[in-house]
């Protein structure tokens, strides 16, 4: 008994003192890579670094310390303990890089900060897109350079939509539900760690935009309403989700506020969407919080130049023959259908001026407008007249933003090609093809060079590509 009492305080002291010294340590301040994961391969080359720290650091301390090697520009921004590095320009693909953070910076309580560095290797854009399996869509990821297509999505349902983060780290779908609503999910960019982002009960949740620092999503939420064929969505209402927080909520207070599409500008302050209710293209400005309206007659959004400064849009015009010679418009003498009215590009500055006509005077109609990573072209799908009746097939063309040196990339008038999706270099576009002449014809992947030529074949049965930078 003697000698356990004896025994015990050196024990116990001995464990004090350990626990000290990890309680020291454990305060110690020391930085970690967040992401990408230290030596990780396969990098998006957009992604943004994220270091964090577990005690409060002096930022302009940090920020003074920290480089890229090879160098590249960019921004910081803080949450919290969080340090978030958004390159200024895509990093190179398939290049190996050291973040390092040099010595010599100090908590807020005077601790100094060891010195750190971390490795990591680019990848290169791969494509996700939409495929039929066992009588439902899922999502597949290809590599164009080569190989073969990998499965992300397992849904009972299928999935309907989604969209690619920014950054190239997530993708957030719509997963359907035998209710026909549908809920919010994310995964990452390889198919791992489901998680879901928004659950809708009666309702169809679907269209999610990221907002460009991928902190924000917007999706459109469309209540079921009980009709003699079944469960229909309803009018839609945008819906916020906070990735950070993990919160989901009504982008407006105002309840009769109607949205669908949404579209964020590539600067981060306007979020595009329709309003159903009043046939526009609304504006939301996300820094001062009002709404403004593009009128527009179809109520179609297009795509944002990427310095976020312009919108493109479809919009209808009338045909030179829509009053006057009924007989000559395109179909009148055949007895056909047609309505003399056309669909055009235009291009909005977001003042009070008026949207200027991309299409010019020309019988065509042109759609889904996609702007070059750089801005110097517009990809858009476009049908002609000729012989006084509408091509069948819409080709692929290419346009200046102010409507000059348009011409077409395809010319297959039995083949609509439409999907037109930019690689992140601006060089290629990837394409959705469909044969018309086909009673069984199902819809396949292409890619085409941005320069003409080089058109070839990359997932049979496939639609909706979207690049993964």
């Amino acid at each position: 008994m003697a000698s356990t009492r004896t025994r015990w305080p050196l024990f116990a002291l001995s464990g004090l003192l350990l626990g000290l010294a990890l309680g020291a340590a454990w305060r110690w301040p020391r930085a970690t890579l967040r992401w990408p994961p230290p030596g990780a391969n396969g990098v998006s080359t957009r992604a943004a670094l994220e270091i964090g720290f577990n005690a409060a650091v002096d930022p302009a301390g940090i920020e003074d310390r920290l480089s890229l090697s090879p160098p590249v520009d960019g921004a910081f921004s803080w949450r919290g303990d969080v340090l978030t590095f958004r390159p200024a320009r895509p990093l190179a693909p398939d290049t190996a890089y050291t973040l390092i953070l040099e010595a010599g910076a100090r908590s807020t309580r005077g601790l100094p900060l060891p010195g750190a560095s971390w490795h990591f290797t680019t990848g290169h854009p791969r494509l996700v897109y939409l495929a039929e399996q066992e009588g439902h869509t899922e999502l597949w990821q290809i590599d164009p350079a080569g190989g073969a297509p990998h499965r992300l999505t397992y849904e009972a349902e299928g999935v309907r939509d989604f969209a690619v983060s920014p950054d190239g780290r997530a993708i957030a779908y719509s997963a359907l539900r035998p209710d026909k609503g549908a809920d919010l999910w994310l995964i990452d960019a390889d198919g791992h760690n489901r998680r879901r982002l928004a659950d809708c009960p009666q309702a169809d949740c679907g269209a999610p935009a990221w907002a460009p620092d991928a902190a924000w999503l917007v999706f459109e939420r469309r209540p079921l309403v009980a009709t003699s064929a079944g469960p229909t969505p309803g009018s839609p209402r945008l819906y916020l989700v906070d990735l950070m927080a993990g919160t989901v909520q009504p982008l407006f207070k105002d309840e009769a506020q109607l949205g669908s599409g949404p579209h964020w500008s590539p600067d981060g302050r306007w979020l595009a969407f329709v309003d159903p209710l009043l046939g526009a293209v609304a504006l939301y400005d996300r820094t001062a919080g009002g709404l403004t309206y593009i009128p527009s007659a179809l109520a179609q959004l297009g795509d944002w130049a990427p310095d976020g400064r312009e919108l493109v849009f479809t919009q209808l015009v009338a045909s030179p023959q829509a009053e006057g010679e009924a007989g000559g418009r395109p179909g009148a003498e055949t007895g056909e259908p047609d309505a003399p009215f056309f669909t055009h590009l235009f291009r909005s500055d977001l003042s009070a001026a008026a949207p200027v006509d991309l299409s010019g005077a020309g019988e065509v109609e042109d759609t889904s407008p996609a702007w070059s990573p750089d801005g110097a072209w517009l990809a858009f799908g476009r049908r002609q007249l000729a012989s006084g009746e509408r091509t069948r097939a819409q080709q692929l063309w290419l346009m200046r933003p102010d409507g000059s040196a348009a011409h077409a990339l395809t010319s297959a008038p039995d083949i609509n090609h439409g999907g037109f999706a930019w690689s992140p270099d601006g060089q290629t576009l990837a394409l959705v093809r469909y044969v018309l002449a086909s009673p069984a014809a199902h819809p396949s992947i292409w890619l085409i060079q941005a320069g003409g030529g080089g058109l070839r074949p990359l997932v049979d049965n496939g639609t909706l590509p979207a690049w993964i930078p």
